[in-house]
């Protein structure tokens, strides 16, 4: 009996010790052997790091800044001080990151009229998240909760970069049509126009912008105009009811547009809409 139980204890201890060496085994295996595994990620951000972030704050009192409900006109960027600063300009690729701060006691948002960004609903005291606005030009945007309040973000593009094509056309009124600057309608004998996007116009809000900013013109004698941009900024120069429209134009571009059909027609450029012009055609 006590044979037995001898044998039993020999067995168990054999056992015992056959484990200790296989597990040892294994340790030593991942510990000399066995890959190392990464314990972290590393997040890359969605918003570049190299651009400067712009803080546009939504001012105390902006609920009733607008003149509430009456100021409804939604085609144009708004003038109160619901939004500051406004409008706010920015540069593509260098501080086009925005971020909205609701400094009222009441709640808002930032919702962009083409629906390309919008901050949600605001709390008193939050702030959004930063975006990224890249669309070049003007990018209008309002408050989904008070949509009397409007503002508005104005990317320009980097200097040394057009961001928008820009070319010298000639255009038609009846049709809007571009043509080349070498085409026969470019090289007619008809007296012209000239007018001068003035120096500064981009950054003084008290500039007409267009210098003469009013003409009066007659068609078949001198109703071909020519827009030179004499800015360091870009600009347009755009019919308020889609009759012509410049596009981007860049420092020293120009746009040529003759007109041939009487009646008078309002301008602005884009980027700046207290620049104004009027054209008024005669037959």
């Amino acid at each position: 009996m006590a044979q037995k139980q001898q044998g039993s204890v020999a067995v168990g201890v054999t056992i015992a010790v056959t484990l200790i060496l296989v597990l040892a085994s294994i340790g030593y295996y991942q510990y000399i052997y066995a890959p190392s595994i990464p314990t972290s990620n590393t997040a890359t951000t969605t918003t570049p790091s190299n651009l400067k972030t712009v803080i546009v704050n939504i001012t105390l009192n902006s609920v009733s800044a607008c003149g509430g409900p009456s100021g409804t006109d939604s085609s144009l960027p708004s003038t109160c001080d619901a939004y500051s600063p406004n409008p706010t300009r920015l540069v593509a690729g260098v501080n086009n990151s925005v971020i909205f701060d609701n400094v009222d006691t009441a709640v808002h948002t930032a919702t962009a009229f083409d629906n390309s960004f919008d901050t949600g609903i605001l709390n008193g005291g939050e702030e959004s998240n930063s975006m990224v606005i890249e669309k070049l030009g003007e990018n209008t945007y309002f408050c989904a909760v008070h949509p009397w309040m409007k503002g508005e973000l104005i990317v320009l593009p980097a200097s040394g970069t057009t961001g928008v094509e820009t070319t010298t056309t000639t255009a038609t009124a009846t049709d809007n049509q571009e043509v080349s600057s070498t085409s026969p309608a470019a090289t007619s004998t008809t007296s012209g126009v000239v007018v001068s996007i003035i120096k500064g116009s981009g950054i003084d809000q008290s500039s007409p912008g267009y210098s003469p900013a009013a003409i009066n013109v007659v068609i078949g004698v001198n109703s071909t105009i020519t827009w030179s941009n004499d800015d360091t900024s870009p600009h347009t120069v755009t019919d308020r009811n889609g009759a012509f429209d410049s596009a981007n134009m860049n420092t020293g571009a120009t746009f040529t547009f003759t007109f041939t059909t009487a009646g008078t027609y309002d301008y602005y450029c884009l980027y700046h809409p207290w620049m104004k012009g009027t054209v008024v055609v005669k037959g």
